[in-house]
C-alpha cells in the first residue's frame, strides 16, 4: 500500500467517524488517553473494508516517565491518531 492510498483510507475513515471524534483525536488536550480507542474504532472500520490491519504498541518517553502507547499497523504503515498527546506539532493523523 502506497501513502497515497492509506492517507485516503485514513481520510475515508475520519469522514465516518465524525468531527467530535476529530477534534478530540487532533487536539493535544483532549487526545491523552484516548489511544486505544482511536486504534480500535480504525481497526474496526478497516477489518468492514477487508483491510487486515493490527493494533501495536509503543512506548513514548515524556518528561519524567515513559507512557504505553497505542498504534494501528497497516499495509506497512503506522497509523496514529492520537500521537499530538506527544507532540502537539505532529501531524494529524501521524501516518509513518
Amino acid at each position: 500500500m502506497d501513502r497515497t492510498e492509506i492517507e485516503t483510507l485514513i481520510s475515508r475513515f475520519l469522514e465516518h467517524a465524525g468531527w467530535r471524534n476529530q477534534m478530540a483525536w487532533s487536539d493535544p488536550d483532549e487526545c491523552a488517553g484516548l489511544c486505544d480507542d482511536a486504534s480500535e474504532a480504525l481497526a474496526y472500520w478497516l477489518e468492514r473494508q477487508g483491510i487486515e490491519s493490527e493494533i501495536a504498541h509503543e512506548t513514548r518517553h515524556v518528561p519524567g516517565r515513559s507512557a504505553s502507547h497505542t498504534v494501528l499497523e497497516v499495509g506497512g504503515w503506522t497509523v496514529d491518531l492520537t500521537a499530538r498527546q506527544y507532540d502537539e506539532d505532529a501531524p494529524f493523523p501521524h501516518i509513518y
